[in-house]
């Protein structure tokens, strides 16, 4: 009999580590939470004109825009970026909760450049008009006072997400370096054409030249990441070298002589080739 007791409580013994074993063994293992990216910043980096669109009132691309690309599989984006930001709208809307980011993108200064109305300004479809006095007069002195105004904003920035890497990039030149003649960019309700004279095109791209200079030179005053689109656009502008990865004026099929939110604006190329390819050169993480 007591052998048998002996022989049961070992047996007991044996059966209760196997238990334990396998419900040690049964127990999930959580994977390692993925890295944190915010993207913020305006149409250029909404991806704005690449259907379909996670949000229709910032005309946010669900798929092509260059954050998502950048996110991949590989890190938890949160993603703000909206059509017609400028730099106080995109401070005021923008800077959501992310405890604990990583990664911080952004495209912000062509609207408070006034770029939008100085394109509009200056395709024209009579070769007489172009680019008005009054219209490069105010681009040039929004320009001029941009990096004192962009560098503050960074600022908030990198306290709002501490830390986090902060990366800005500048914009593509539209237009080939070398027009001899006018470029076509379209056509008014189909069949009136819409040009830039060479002569515009080449003040159009000193405009974002000048405009990317104020960009680096504020993320250079508080340490953020400057990212250089251009020279991945290089070749790729309207009436260039290569394929644009821009688009042209794209007409509204809803409004007669209007042009929708397509135009001149990244392709998909423009999105994938040019901008998720400049973050990576300088410094992003592939996914």
């Amino acid at each position: 009999m007591r052998r048998f007791l002996v022989l049961l409580i070992s047996l007991l013994a044996v059966l209760g580590v196997t238990l334990a074993g396998s419900a040690a063994q049964a127990k999930p293992v959580r994977p390692p939470a993925l890295p944190k990216y915010v993207a913020l910043g305006d149409s250029y980096s909404a991806g704005t004109g690449l259907t379909p669109y996670s949000s229709t009132t910032c005309l946010r691309s669900a798929t092509q825009a260059y954050p998502t690309l950048l996110a991949g599989t590989s890190l938890t984006l949160t993603f703000t970026a909206c059509s017609g930001a400028t730099i106080d709208s995109m401070l005021a809307t923008q800077l959501v909760r992310v405890k604990d980011a990583k990664y911080v993108t952004l495209t912000i200064g062509g609207n408070d450049a006034g770029f939008r109305d100085v394109i509009s300004d200056c395709v024209d479809s009579t070769l007489t008009d172009g680019c008005s006095a009054s219209g490069k007069a105010a681009a040039e002195a929004a320009v001029a006072t941009l990096a004192a105004e962009l560098a503050p904003a960074l600022g908030t920035v990198q306290a709002k997400y501490p830390q986090a890497t902060v990366y800005i990039a500048g914009y593509p030149a539209l237009f080939g370096d070398n027009l001899t003649a006018n470029c076509p960019v379209g056509n008014y309700n189909g069949w009136l054409p819409m040009w830039v004279t060479p002569s515009d095109a080449q003040w159009l791209n000193a405009m974002a030249g000048q405009l990317n200079a104020a960009i680096q030179a504020a993320a250079g005053q508080v340490g953020a990441t400057y990212v250089d689109a251009a020279s991945a656009f290089d070749g790729h502008g309207l009436c260039d070298t290569s394929p644009a990865w821009v688009n042209g004026a794209v007409l509204d099929s809803a409004i007669p002589f209007d042009v929708n939110e397509k135009s001149f604006h990244p392709t998909a190329d423009g999105q994938s080739a040019g901008y998720a390819t400049a973050f990576r050169g300088a410094g992003f993480p592939s996914p």
